[in-house]
């Protein structure tokens, strides 16, 4: 695939987004061409250096503010039909408390979510706490000459510090988890805005 095809493609593919936004694209990657074939690389290889044309799809879909293509698919609902826009209206007294319910559904359950993992994350600064203050209590027990009290202390504070470091895991595979949901919550909603033509394209 040359330089023409792979921007063809590509605008192709984007063929859905507003005009300005697919025009920009194209001269982006097509100056990324052209920069490495400066500099001595073939445009084969210029191509695959910077990725096949659905990673370049996916990258501008993830890029694109959410604002924007809500914009579009708004001035695409008023460029149909009159019938259209009259069942959205006639809709309006459905649809809109429904979206209001579910909005507030789904923001209850990110505060609650975090909420979880707050409380998390302040039982491991407390697990972290406990554990330095086991470790200084058997500093004091065998400067005191307290062995067996420091030893016992000592082994409390390593179990401590044990559980503290697994929960501070387990947190963290929470935390991205949570991130890669809503990261895929997000591409959810977009798709309600943008969607994809039969041919490959999208349409908004």
């Amino acid at each position: 695939m040359n330089k023409e095809e792979y921007l063809a493609e590509i605008g192709c593919r984007l063929s859905g987004l507003p005009q300005e936004e697919i025009d920009n694209r194209l001269a982006y990657y097509g100056e990324m061409i052209d920069t490495r074939v400066g500099a001595g690389i073939r445009e084969a290889d210029a191509i695959q250096e910077i990725g096949t044309v659905d990673q370049v799809v996916e990258l501008t879909m993830s890029e694109l503010h959410l604002s924007s293509l809500i914009a579009q698919k708004g001035r695409s609902m008023m460029s149909d039909k009159g019938g259209k826009i009259l069942l959205f209206l006639l809709l309006f007294p459905i649809w809109f408390p429904l979206l209001i319910g579910f909005g507030a559904a789904a923001l209850a359950i990110v505060i609650g979510v975090w909420s979880v993992i707050f409380s998390l994350y302040v039982a491991v600064f407390a697990l972290g706490v406990g554990s330095l203050a086991c470790i200084v209590l058997a500093v004091l027990y065998f400067v005191k000459g307290n062995a067996p009290g420091g030893g016992l202390m000592l082994g409390a504070g390593m179990i401590v510090s044990g559980v503290m470091l697994l929960l501070l895991q387990i947190n963290k595979l929470i935390v991205k988890g949570v991130l890669a949901l809503t990261r895929l919550a997000g591409r959810g909603i977009k798709g309600i805005f943008v969607g994809k033509k039969r041919d490959g394209g999208m349409e908004v």
